[in-house]
């Protein structure tokens, strides 16, 4: 066994590197449930998981890890002298040295162990508001990992520590541990044979996003398509459907009787003919109209477009009215301090006051900005019947647009959408997802010039959004127009 002071070697046997049998982490198992080809190229080319990550999502990591390190101090986490005695006495520890499970090959660094009447439990920091999928997995992993310093048959379980600082006690069900048998199995199968690239949502906190995006696009990867997500893509893949091509051009009612008859969760026959008019559009390069033609077609209008914290505040709020043949006029408020949050809102109250009559249109504002702005609404006592009024005047053009129209770009991103019709971004490399994070950071820090880049950045992808959204609404009404002639 390994005499190095900084690894804690556990179990009977010896755990030998070999074809199909490499040490696998708890971090090797979430990197392969979010994108499995990142696990096989940080294997091939020796790169740490650390450098696929984009600068935003860099800033993310960092202040999970500070908040992570505030919680263990916080509920009183002690540094781990000696596991097999500390666990005669009812504590909470954090054991310094990575552990190595030598029957199972796995290893890993624990958040803190709670020890119960000699049972090891292990506990997971998590910076999020809920708990997810892969915590569960998470602590599956710990509990086998520990399972050479357990005696007898406890239940298995573990806790996991939300943003609220809250500890939460889960059960671990079988599924649980199935779903890390499985991710544990296919880490090492891709190390030895490789992994399909295909779109997934790490694509976009990832620096190699548009390199691998053109890759998935030559191959015709089925992820590509709207609404085929893994299990749908792996049905169609062993039913014989290999790429985007073949899908475009399958019997739908063929394929939908026999999905129907195999597998519960199958798609409803209408669904398959919306998936399959995206797969032609990618395949032809050429918009497929699938609606009845209800759009609402308008000349004048209010585009708007939030920046949050989700469920804590609103920090930018940007909107642009558009009227025929004309520019749009800009306005954008930013929440230097979170307590600002009231001022922009009623600076957006006051604007929208301004035009009764026009309608106000957002992407996906149904489900992102809309209940976003409720919040942040209520959280300032803010008039009910104004935001009443505003909603009742609300227009979401995803929806339109999804009932309508299936473009030849994977996904149904505002950004990609807007790129189909000439919109070009001044920050390609910034995402929605990575505002809050430059918010977070844009309030740490202390440099003026830092701020003043941070917010220059903020307010820009903002107004690309506004832009992007307005050339996005105004190709629908001519492509609804052209279908309707």
């Amino acid at each position: 066994m390994n005499q190095n002071p900084d690894v804690l070697d556990i179990g009977e046997g010896q755990w030998k590197e070999a074809p199909y049998q490499s040490w696998v982490s708890n971090t090797d198992v979430i990197e392969h449930l979010r994108c499995p080809y990142k696990v096989y190229m940080s294997h091939a080319q020796g790169m740490p998981y650390s450098q696929f990550l984009t600068a935003a999502r860099r800033v993310l990591v960092k202040a999970g890890i500070e908040f992570e390190e505030g919680i263990v101090s916080a509920i009183g986490i002690q540094k781990s002298v000696d596991i097999e005695r500390e666990r005669e006495a009812d504590l909470l520890v954090r054991p310094a040295e990575l552990i190595r499970n030598h029957d199972l090959g796995i290893q890993g660094r624990l958040d803190g162990l709670a020890t119960e009447n000699a049972v090891l439990v292990p506990i997971e920091i998590k910076s999020h508001r809920r708990v997810l999928r892969s915590d569960r997995v998470e602590l599956a992993f710990y509990w086998r990992l520990l399972e050479p310093l357990r005696e007898g048959n406890p239940d298995s379980k573990g806790y996991i520590v939300l943003n609220d600082g809250a500890r939460i006690e889960l059960d671990l069900r079988r599924r649980d541990f199935n779903r890390l048998d499985q991710a544990v199995t296919e880490v090492r199968r891709i190390r030895e044979e490789g992994s399909a690239l295909a779109v997934v949502p790490a694509c976009k906190s990832c620096v190699f996003a548009d390199e691998h995006l053109g890759m998935v696009r030559k191959a015709g990867d089925l992820s590509l398509v709207r609404d085929i997500g893994p299990p749908r893509r792996n049905w169609l893949l062993q039913s014989g459907v290999d790429n985007v091509g073949d899908f475009a051009e399958s019997d739908i009612n063929q394929l939908w009787h026999d999905w129907s008859q195999s597998d519960r969760y199958a798609p409803t026959q209408r669904l398959l003919r919306e998936m399959q008019a995206h797969a032609r559009a990618l395949v032809s390069g050429d918009v497929q109209f699938i609606g009845d033609g209800a759009f609402p077609f308008l000349d004048t209008g209010i585009l708007l477009d939030l920046e949050y914290v989700s469920g804590q505040c609103v920090f930018v709020v940007g909107a642009a009215v558009f009227r025929a043949n004309e520019e749009p006029k800009m306005y954008q408020w930013f929440a230097k301090r979170i307590r600002d949050e009231g001022h922009i809102l009623e600076s957006l109250s006051q604007m929208l006051a301004e035009f009764p009559d026009y309608w106000i249109v957002t992407w996906n504002g149904k489900s992102a900005d809309f209940p976003q702005l409720r919040r942040g609404w209520v959280r300032n006592r803010l008039s009910e019947a104004l935001l009443a009024d505003f909603e009742r005047r609300h227009i979401d053009a995803y929806e339109v647009a999804y009932k309508n129209v299936r473009f030849p770009v994977p996904g149904f991103e505002l950004s990609n959408i807007s790129d189909y019709f000439g919109h070009r971004r001044k920050h390609r490399d910034l995402s929605r997802q990575d505002m809050p994070l430059l918010y977070v950071e844009y309030l740490r820090t202390r440099t003026a010039s830092e701020k003043q880049s941070l917010q220059g950045k903020i307010l820009s992808h903002n107004e690309d959004d506004l832009i992007g959204l307005l050339q996005v609404w105004r190709g629908l009404q001519q492509i609804v127009l052209a279908n309707l002639a």
